[in-house]
């Protein structure tokens, strides 16, 4: 189950409020596993058109919660060109202080896309 606020208000700033800041348990159907976040969301609509977003996470295993843990960290903005045309650079960083054997306990992505609305 995750608890969230399923609607987005906008303060006169163009803040989103009522979105973020939720904990959730999630259970295998097979019982083999339970797990816990806890993270927050934040959107900003600019008065110009850009919208920034960030997020942030923290994925603790139930039975390790300061041993065994996922911090997961999410930013970009969005800046339209045109009315159909937009560019978005976006920034994730994922930090696992257990990783797999032979993996890096951090992984950080750039990325940049046009996006085409039709």
């Amino acid at each position: 189950m995750q608890q969230s606020a399923s609607s987005e208000t906008y303060d006169a700033n163009g803040i989103a409020k009522g979105k973020g800041d939720g904990i959730g348990v999630a259970s295998h159907d097979k019982g083999a596993f339970w797990a816990v976040a806890f993270g927050s969301d934040f959107m900003w609509r600019m008065p110009i058109g850009f919208v920034f977003r960030a997020s942030g996470d923290y994925l603790p295993a139930v039975d390790a919660w300061t041993d065994d843990y996922l911090l997961r960290g999410d930013t970009s903005l969005e800046i339209p060109l045109i009315e159909w045309l937009s560019f978005k650079i976006r920034a994730l960083d994922e930090y696992d202080n257990s990783p797999a054997e032979g993996t890096d306990r951090n992984r950080f992505t750039f990325t940049g896309l046009l996006s085409l609305t039709l």
